[in-house]
């Protein structure tokens, strides 16, 4: 029952008994006021207004008086024990609910703990070792020098723990700012039920006490003093008597405390006469628990709340954008080259709605096929420039060994070929010839005709030389100003000094005019031949130096003439 339905029941019944009260009283009171006059004459005694009332009857009233104030103290005790047996049941209810939502967040972390150790320890347990990590380190992809490496999964903060830190930290503003609220509303209405409760059972008591004062029956005024400070709204009451008497019950310390309501406590049957002040002090600490556990309950509500809207929100993010976040940096840390065109495929929900994910994906696939692109391109373009870079090798191999005016070999590529032929000559035991060609008087020729027709004639004499011989394994080069060498595998000096003679007449053919030249009025030729089955490996120079001595035997002959060492 409300305090409101309270106070009419204790106004009926307290009305009631103090109709039937001051029956009894006036009663009395006009019988003793009757017979003092008749004692005194001043009215006959059989003018009495008030008759005596019988034995019987007066015993009838004052205990039907008594069974009234006996109910309504029932009554009251009834209501009272019925609001704390509703209030502790509603204590429990809410303190269970407060376990149960306390076990329910502890579960939760319990579970987002195993779950993060079992998924590190997955992680562990695929992550290769010994010498399957050295292969997978060494055939993984690894980025260049300058090039941000891809951070590892326990460096990695999830959205989903920032978002539930913002929404426990706003949450929690906002229900300190709401329970703020919620805690002065709360403290005006049990503040304004306070003050009703106290205006109805002062007045309640205060007209209950006034037989009781009036009788000077103590112990009935303890009892509803005592009765007073039990409800939830009183802390303090005091009675005072105008003979000087004085009650109290409850905490003498809450009067140092403003708003002590005073009653007057009136004779009965007379209103306006006060013969007692009932002094009610309510009960402070009683109020601001009230209105505590009323904060209290609110934080906890909305605690709960916050902690259940987490859960949800930590749960949907976790599916909805964490998993398909951490697939795409688990595809991009293990992108290689070799597996540039692999698709990123997500598996998401079966007719999900496209999302911010989705555009992801998307543009990393464009991203791919971008890069895929280009690199295709940059290939074509490594391909062209390998080409161009091979050619240009070849031609510049060339040129290191081809004698720029002639056209034919230099020295350096007959160093070469000579060594590389004597060497197999010695291993195979084969022949080998050699034949040192020289232009007769050429330094005379370029005095009298000039540097260019000296070229000229070099040129030819090169050309003729290279005409002279026809296998692929011969060789012909210049080796230094106006000397040429031949290299002839396999042949014996025979053979070398048959070329030899063939190359000689060659050039004589010609008929270049050379006025210097004392062998002939043309340009001849003078040729040393060498040849044999070489055996020491460690004197390659040896023919060469043969071939050297016949053509300067061949120049102090006469010239114009070959001479086989």
């Amino acid at each position: 029952m409300s305090a409101k339905g309270l106070a009419k029941a204790e106004m009926a019944a307290l009305e009631a008994a103090q109709q039937r009260l001051g029956e009894v009283v006036l009663h009395e009171q006009a019988v003793m006021s009757g017979r003092a006059q008749g004692r005194s004459g001043d009215m006959p005694e059989g003018e009495s207004t008030y008759a005596p009332l019988s034995g019987p009857v007066y015993t009838l009233i004052r205990s039907s008086a008594a069974r009234a104030l006996q109910d309504f103290s029932d009554m009251v005790d009834r209501r009272t024990n019925e609001a704390v047996r509703e209030a502790k049941a509603h204590a429990r209810a809410t303190l269970w609910w407060f376990i149960a939502m306390t076990v329910s967040l502890m579960l939760a972390f319990l579970r987002g703990v195993l779950l993060e150790v079992g998924r590190r320890f997955k992680y562990s347990a695929l992550a290769p070792s010994g010498a399957n990590a050295d292969a997978a380190s060494t055939a993984a992809y690894q980025p260049r020098k300058g090039q941000p490496s891809a951070p590892v999964a326990d460096d990695v903060h999830p959205i989903a723990s920032k978002l539930i830190r913002w929404i426990v930290f706003y949450s929690m503003v906002c229900a300190m700012l709401i329970s703020g609220i919620q805690g002065v509303m709360a403290w005006r209405k049990t503040n304004a039920e306070f003050d009703a409760e106290i205006e109805n059972i002062g007045r309640a008591q205060a007209a209950l006490l006034s037989g009781s004062v009036w009788d000077i029956e103590t112990a009935a005024i303890r009892n509803q003093l005592h009765y007073m400070v039990d409800q939830r709204s009183i802390g303090y009451v005091r009675l005072r008597a105008k003979v000087g008497e004085m009650f109290e019950a409850g905490d003498a310390s809450l009067l140092a405390q403003d708003g002590v309501r005073v009653f007057d406590v009136d004779q009965p049957g007379k209103p306006g006469e006060a013969i007692a002040r009932l002094e009610v002090v309510r009960n402070l600490p009683r109020l601001y628990s009230e209105v505590a556990w009323t904060v209290a309950g609110a934080l906890v509500g909305y605690g709960a709340l916050t902690a259940l809207i987490c859960i949800l929100v930590r749960i949907a993010l976790r599916n909805v954008l964490e998993r398909p976040l951490r697939r795409v940096a688990d595809f991009v840390r293990h992108l290689s080259p070799q597996r540039l065109t692999t698709p990123l495929v997500i598996h998401r929900r079966q007719g999900h709605e496209r999302d911010e994910i989705d555009l992801v994906v998307d543009g990393f696939r464009i991203l791919q096929q971008g890069v895929d692109h280009h690199i295709r391109i940059l290939d074509q373009r490594v391909e062209e420039r390998t080409r161009e870079l091979a050619l240009a090798n070849e031609q510049l191999q060339t040129l290191s060994v081809v004698d720029a005016l002639t056209g034919i070999y230099n020295r350096r590529k007959f160093e070469e070929v000579w060594r590389d032929e004597y060497s197999r000559a010695v291993r195979q035991r084969t022949a080998l010839a050699v034949v040192l060609v020289d232009v007769d008087h050429f330094k005379d020729y370029n005095d009298h005709y000039g540097h260019q027709s000296g070229d000229a004639c070099l040129k030819l004499v090169a050309q003729v030389l290279s005409a002279s011989v026809h296998r692929s394994s011969d060789l012909v080069a210049r080796y230094g100003g106006e000397e040429f060498v031949l290299v002839l595998p396999g042949l014996d000096k025979a053979a070398a000094e048959s070329i030899a003679q063939r190359l000689r007449k060659a050039v004589s053919d010609l008929q270049v005019p050379h006025a210097g030249n004392s062998a002939a009025p043309h340009v001849t030729v003078s040729a040393g031949v060498a040849a044999g089955v070489p055996s020491d490996p460690q004197a390659p120079r040896a023919l060469l130096e043969q071939a050297d001595s016949a053509l300067y035997q061949a120049k102090h002959q006469g010239r114009n003439q070959v001479v086989v060492g």
